[in-house]
């Protein structure tokens, strides 16, 4: 959780235990109606001129500070009309963890073989790729036409 820290000293709430232990939300997928978008970012904008006046709050040495915000702001219900949905369970798809860790995979194979990185990257498919399925069956992220599916 990269929020965990920045939260917890700027509010003094840990995310790390129940009852917030929840997971993660993206900030860069928030979307909504325009009525919706502009309470968010009205509420993301007023949180953000309170954490830029706080030390313990400010300038953290991470990116990711609009993500605090905007877990803090979620998960203290700060909005209210906020709904999250579910990766892969929408019309959004954050590859996030799951595809840093195949593209490891992926280029740890291919080092196996003494294929160095960016080469494997730019010329091996990714196992069990065949027509337009780009990624094999058993990572369970496409169809079998490539596009990606829900859970």
């Amino acid at each position: 959780w990269i929020v965990k820290n920045p939260v917890e000293r700027c509010k003094r709430i840990n995310f790390a235990e129940p009852p917030l232990l929840s997971p993660m939300l993206c900030s860069g997928t928030t979307i909504g109606t325009r009525d919706a978008m502009l309470k968010y970012l009205t509420a993301m904008y007023e949180e953000m001129k309170v954490w830029t006046k706080d030390p313990n709050c400010c300038c953290n040495p991470m990116n990711g500070d609009d993500q605090s915000i905007h877990n803090y702001l979620y998960y203290t219900g700060k909005l209210p009309f906020a709904i999250a949905v579910p990766n892969r369970m929408g019309i959004v798809n954050t590859a996030g963890v799951q595809g840093s860790h195949i593209l490891e995979g992926h280029a740890n194979m291919w080092k196996k073989e003494g294929l160095e990185r960016p080469k494997a990257m730019r010329e091996k498919t990714y196992q069990g790729a065949e027509n337009n399925r780009w990624i094999g069956k058993e990572f369970d992220l496409t169809d079998d036409q490539g596009f990606f599916t829900d859970l």
